[in-house]
């Protein structure tokens, strides 16, 4: 079996105001927390090879700092825009065939709390990373295939948490 590795990335820290919640834009203190993370993330040693990304639009602007650093590819989907965890691995899942990236080892997912808390904790089986803050990054790593997700029991092999 071939060893996965998932990031689950916590969109940055967006402004109260907006048109609609999905509108939302980065703060000033969300522009920090990216530019401080940015290449921190980028100078970790296994990088995703593909982003599944929120449409929302803190999600996405989050996705696009990280994404300077690392490359690979970027596919937005509205169904990210999700808060419950189940919700947000059964789009995962169904992102992953949609897109052919089954053979993929490194994904990243850019998301929403209480969904990316939530799926940390749900594959560590450790609840205390139940409250990533705002671009709060893990990475956890399991045996298997990625349709297996969340059934898989994932080790947490990094956490990374801006200081801004």
């Amino acid at each position: 079996m071939d060893t996965k590795t998932l990031w689950l990335i916590r969109h940055a820290k967006a402004k109260q105001d907006g048109a609609t919640d999905f509108d939302r834009k980065l703060s000033k203190r969300g522009l920090r927390q990216c530019m401080e993370m940015a290449p921190r993330f980028g100078s970790e040693e296994h990088m995703p090879e593909h982003y599944l990304v929120s449409k929302a639009m803190r999600a996405k602007d989050t996705a696009e700092a990280l994404y300077a650093e690392t490359g690979g590819s970027m596919y937005l989907s509205r169904a990210l825009y999700t808060f419950n965890e189940d919700a947000l691995m059964q789009t995962v899942r169904e992102l992953i065939l949609a897109k052919d990236l089954t053979s993929t080892r490194i994904l990243a997912v850019v998301g929403h709390n209480f969904a990316v808390s939530g799926c940390v904790a749900t594959l560590t089986g450790d609840d205390s990373m139940s409250a990533l803050p705002t671009l709060g990054i893990a990475a956890v790593q399991f045996e298997g295939a990625w349709l297996d997700l969340p059934n898989v029991s994932a080790t947490l092999v990094t956490r990374m948490v801006p200081v801004s």
